[in-house]
């Protein structure tokens, strides 16, 4: 990178490609003591790597790279899977380019996954849904209303919300492992989905 060192109380470093670099800050008094180097180490990605923005709405999922134009992202989205609470990229797939990131979002739907800007968006629900409410009957997973989901170590989790025949709200977390299997964009199916 340019420059390798100086001594300016502020100044700018540039770097050509893309990599990981080391920044150290160290501080003089007018004496010649110095401090202890502080160091940050830096990401820099290339352009095409970088994520720009993806965006949650109410009326699906939209997509905008440096030029801060929106563009709907939906395929494989209908009905109540349009209205959709937040979109995540998979830890495994964030450092590759925007087309081949690992996507998932959660929905009133359900839970989706994608890969990439124009990808096809594929269910991944849990299968059944315990009845620990004691309702009657016990929600279905197409009831369920996807409000939240995150990646944490190895695991992937869901916030769902459901409202029961009398009208009472109840909460759900689910969790799966972070399997391959899951991650197959473009295949629907039931994932093993435990629940919290």
């Amino acid at each position: 990178h340019t420059p390798s060192s100086g001594t300016a109380s502020a100044g700018t470093l540039n770097w050509g490609t893309a990599g990981v670099y080391t920044v150290q800050l160290t501080v003089t008094d007018g004496t010649g003591l110095l401090s202890t180097p502080a160091r940050l180490e830096m990401i820099i990605l290339d352009r095409d790597q970088a994520t720009w923005s993806w965006l949650a709405t109410s009326s699906g999922v939209y997509y905008s790279n440096d030029t801060i134009t929106w563009v709907a992202e939906n395929s494989g989205l209908s009905g109540a899977s349009l209205v959709v609470h937040k979109v995540v990229i998979d830890p495994a797939t964030q450092d590759l380019p925007d087309n081949s990131k690992a996507l998932w979002a959660a929905t009133n739907g359900g839970i989706y996954t994608t890969v990439g800007t124009a990808g096809t968006w594929a269910q991944k629900n849990p299968g059944t849904v315990g009845n620990d409410w004691s309702d009657s009957p016990a929600p279905v997973p197409g009831s369920l209303n996807f409000k939240d989901i995150s990646f944490a170590g190895p695991r992937l989790f869901a916030l769902a919300n459901w409202q029961n025949g009398s009208a009472a709200w109840r909460s759900w977390l689910f969790y799966t492992d972070n399997a391959a299997n899951i991650r197959t964009a473009g295949t629907a199916g039931t994932v093993d989905w435990t629940e919290v």
